[in-house]
């Protein structure tokens, strides 16, 4: 709810017209399992919430991006599907201008226990570091919030 009280202080300049954003308009939230996405819609009711699935093709301004889990080796689908490649590009590349990775700051430093396993790690790493990294408490655990290098 933090970064969306952000947003809502923010304009955007989209195909070469300035105006004042509106979260429920201008962002997508994108979250992994379909149990965080109905979490996310009882707390964000007028938002489009949903899965990489749904929202294949489709773009906003701004995509906010939940991870959901804040232990990639206790992840309900396996490091495997948390930190795909193809699901982690899908879910940025929804952002027209400012994609924000929600997550916990341990995610990057997950165990691996194969060259698998450290090459989605590395991936989700090299986002955490091409990104600004800002830290956002979220109750008694830390998360992270990640803008685009376009932001910077």
């Amino acid at each position: 709810k933090e970064q969306i009280t952000e947003l809502k202080r923010c304009s955007i300049t989209f195909d070469g017209q300035s105006r004042h954003l509106v979260p429920e308009e201008h962002v997508l939230i994108v979250a992994p399992y379909n149990k965080q996405v109905r979490l996310l819609k009882q707390r964000l009711p007028g938002f489009e919430i949903g899965t990489v699935d749904k929202f294949q093709g489709k773009q906003k301004p701004v995509v906010i991006i939940s991870m959901a889990d804040s232990d990639a080796n206790e992840s309900a689908r396996g490091m495997d599907f948390l930190f795909s490649k193809n699901r982690l590009n899908v879910a940025i590349s929804r952002a027209q201008i400012l994609a924000i990775v929600v997550a916990n700051p341990l995610l990057a430093y997950a165990d691996c226990y194969s060259l698998k396993n450290m090459v989605l790690v590395n991936l989700f790493s090299r986002i955490v570091q091409s990104g600004a990294i800002e830290q956002i408490p979220v109750r008694s655990s830390a998360s992270m919030q990640f803008k685009s290098p376009a932001d910077s």
